[in-house]
C-alpha cells in the first residue's frame, strides 16, 4: 500500500473546544506523562523528504510520524500498515477504537490514547466507554460484541493468545476477516505504544488545544452510534 492510499485526509484528532481538553479525566490526567524529553527527537520540518511530508499532510505533524521518520522505509511501512487498519479495515469503527483505546491503556501509553479519545467519540463511544476502557471490563454493562472485543485485547496482552471462550463471543458477532484485523490491530497498537514509550516520544502540544470551528461541526454530525 503506498502512503495516503484510501487515508482520510480529516484524521487529525483535536480535542473539544469548550474551553477544557475534552479528553475524560482519566487520560487527562495521565497526558502529562508524555510531555518528557524524547530520547530521539522528532524530525524538524527541513528533514521530512517527500514519504513523511506526504503522511504529515494526511494525519497532521504527529510526533509518532516524525520520530518515526529517521528511519524512512521502515515508517512508510508502520504507516500504511496502520492506514489500512484505521481506513481499509471491516472492523466496525466503535469496536476498533474500543480496542485501541484499551490497548494504550494496558501498555501505559497516553500518548495513544489522548489521540484516539477523540477518534472514539467520532466512532460513536460515549463518554461512559471511554471512561470505562480504562477500568475492570465488568464494571460497566457493555454490549457482547463490545465484551467480546476487551477480552480478547485483554487476553491478547496477557497471554498472547485467545481463549476457546472467548473466540467464540468473537466469532457470533464478527467473521472471519474482522477477527483477523482485531487482531493485527492490538499487536500493530501495542507495537507502536512501545515505540512510544521506549523511545519517549512527547505529546505534541496543540494535540490539547481546541480545535478550528469547522472541525467541531463536521465532528458533531459524525455519532452515528448510540449505546
Amino acid at each position: 500500500m503506498e502512503v495516503g492510499d484510501e487515508c482520510d485526509p480529516g484524521t487529525l484528532r483535536y480535542p473539544d473546544s469548550d474551553g477544557g481538553t475534552g479528553l475524560s479525566q482519566a487520560v487527562e490526567e495521565k497526558a502529562p506523562a508524555c510531555r518528557h524529553t524524547p530520547r530521539i527527537s522528532p524530525l524538524p520540518q527541513q528533514e521530512w523528504g517527500p514519504a513523511i511530508t506526504a503522511m504529515i499532510s494526511l494525519v497532521g505533524p504527529l510526533n509518532v510520524v516524525r520520530t518515526l521518520g529517521r528511519h524512512p522505509a521502515l515508517c512508510r511501512h508502520w504507516f500504511g500498515l496502520g492506514a489500512t487498519l484505521l481506513f481499509r479495515g471491516t472492523l466496525p469503527a466503535h469496536h476498533r477504537e474500543l480496542a485501541i483505546l484499551r490497548t494504550a491503556h494496558l501498555n501505559a501509553c497516553p500518548y495513544e490514547q489522548v489521540h484516539h479519545v477523540r477518534a472514539g467519540r467520532e466512532a460513536g463511544l460515549s463518554e461512559a466507554h471511554i471512561d470505562a476502557v480504562t477500568a475492570e471490563a465488568d464494571e460497566f454493562a457493555w454490549r457482547p460484541e463490545e465484551s467480546a472485543v476487551l477480552a480478547a485485547v485483554d487476553e491478547l496482552h496477557s497471554t498472547g493468545s485467545i481463549s476457546e471462550g472467548t473466540w467464540g463471543m468473537l466469532s457470533r458477532q464478527h467473521d472471519e476477516r474482522q477477527i483477523i484485523e482485531l487482531v493485527m490491530l492490538v499487536g500493530y497498537y501495542r507495537m507502536t505504544a512501545h515505540a512510544i514509550n521506549a523511545l519517549r516520544i512527547p505529546l505534541e502540544d496543540w494535540a490539547m488545544c481546541s480545535p478550528p470551528a469547522d472541525q467541531e461541526s463536521a465532528d458533531s454530525s459524525e455519532n452515528n452510534y448510540t449505546s
